[in-house]
């Protein structure tokens, strides 16, 4: 449940196509602060979207959040609303093309997104990125589903 909460709100923002622009140049303004979880909003360049910003803690080890991440089939047990989510291809051991189906209340088509996930750690720093970045023409677009046609995100 706590997993469930702190991604909800990253992924609905990352299956509605909202850029998360890191070069936008005004402040972070605070939006939610509930269960240690806050969001941010500030204006993004060149886009009529907010970019958000999530910032928590998330108890356990980077190994664990790697592995957590890495397993695409269970999201569907905690990413908020994920119909359907499966491996597309694996490129290497931090490398992987997956596919999600978000789960959205009619008269709304449901969202689909295809994207490259590559987890990255400094081997001095020991500071881990993760960057989620479209790759939506791995895989045709699935019938009755919108293709979100723009995402790029950064933990």
């Amino acid at each position: 449940m706590f997993f469930r909460n702190i991604f909800k709100y990253f992924f609905i923002f990352l299956c509605s196509a909202v850029p998360f622009l890191v070069e936008a140049q005004t402040s972070w303004v605070l939006k939610k602060d509930k269960d240690a979880i806050r969001i941010y909003t500030r204006d993004a360049e060149n886009s009529s979207f907010k970019s958000v910003k999530v910032t928590c803690t998330i108890p356990g080890t980077l190994s664990q959040l790697t592995a957590l991440l890495l397993d695409v089939s269970a999201h569907e047990r905690w990413v908020y609303n994920t119909k359907s989510s499966y491996l597309v291809k694996q490129i290497n051991d931090n490398q992987q093309i997956y596919y999600s189906e978000i789960d959205l209340p009619w008269p709304l088509a449901n969202r689909e997104v295809v994207v490259l996930m590559k987890i990255v750690q400094d081997p001095v720093s020991k500071v881990m990125q993760v960057d989620i970045d479209n790759a939506e023409n791995q895989i045709p677009v699935k019938s009755g589903t919108v293709r979100v046609p723009a995402s790029s995100v950064t933990w």
